[in-house]
């Protein structure tokens, strides 16, 4: 019974890490990508 819990919370926390770095990271992306059009124009 306790491997099901340590895979749920496993889960949420996988998924929290990948939402939090996906969100934090996409703004990134989005300046570098602009900064570099902007170094290249």
């Amino acid at each position: 019974m306790r491997l099901p819990r340590l895979t749920t919370q496993r889960m949420k926390v996988v998924v929290a890490i990948l939402a939090v770095g996906f969100a934090t990271e996409w703004p990134i992306a989005r300046h570098a990508r602009i900064a570099v059009v902007d170094y290249d124009g």
